[in-house]
């Protein structure tokens, strides 16, 4: 739920997925906990849900036509774009997921920017990253195949959580990017969240963890 773009394109995959055989579903809902990175989410598209999987394709329908009634990059995505705006400095912004990412490149079109996502080759990976360190990009937009080992201190101090993080750990990981031995200026991790109360119990899971309790607001 990133954004209605992101929404559209899990319904459809999961769609494609109910029209094949039986055999292709796995057999529990959560069989296997999500990682950090979930670049790829065709194995996650691919559990049983439902004990009807006519019924679930009807109401994959109609939730597919509510959303694609609504702007492709929704509120957050918008909020996303007003924020870079009005920092005017670089920024790291991470995203869960791939889909969001390309929307996310879409509404920012007008930054120089560079994207990074575990579905690149390494090298088109390393390239993104030199551009964004070098000062040839402003902006690097990455899902958390670049929660670990950047040090990007020396070129931003601006960290943008798309999405609540699900965990302290991974939010401690994407904000050490900046947040490190060399960084001169005081570090900014802003986390858009959404009304939703699924969003709203992960910030008090955050905010209760002893790691990121201090200064958290």
């Amino acid at each position: 739920l990133s954004c209605p773009a992101a929404l559209v394109r899990s319904i459809v995959r999961r769609l494609d997925v109910l029209g094949t055989a039986p055999s292709s579903l796995q057999p529990s809902l959560f069989a296997d906990a999500p990682g950090d990175d979930q670049d790829d989410e065709d194995d996650a598209l691919r559990v049983h849900a439902w004990a009807d999987d006519q019924a679930e394709r009807e109401e994959l329908r109609v939730l597919r036509g509510l959303a694609e009634a609504l702007p492709p990059a929704g509120r957050k995505l918008e909020a996303v774009a007003r924020l870079v705006r009005r920092a005017r400095e670089p920024a790291l912004v991470f995203t869960t997921y791939t889909d969001t990412l390309r929307e996310l490149r879409q509404v920012l079109a007008r930054h120089r920017m560079v994207v990074v996502h575990g579905q690149q080759p390494t090298a088109l990976r390393e390239a993104a990253i030199e551009a964004f360190t070098s000062g040839d990009a402003d902006l690097l937009l990455t899902t958390d195949a670049s929660a670990e080992g950047l040090n990007l201190q020396g070129r931003c101090r601006l960290v943008v959580h798309v999405e609540v993080p699900p965990s302290a750990r991974l939010l401690l990981q994407r904000t050490g990017r900046v947040d490190r031995f060399g960084q001169a200026r005081r570090v900014h991790s802003v986390v858009l969240a959404s009304a939703a109360v699924a969003d709203h119990e992960a910030l008090d899971r955050l905010a209760g963890a002893q790691d990121v309790s201090e200064g958290w607001r």
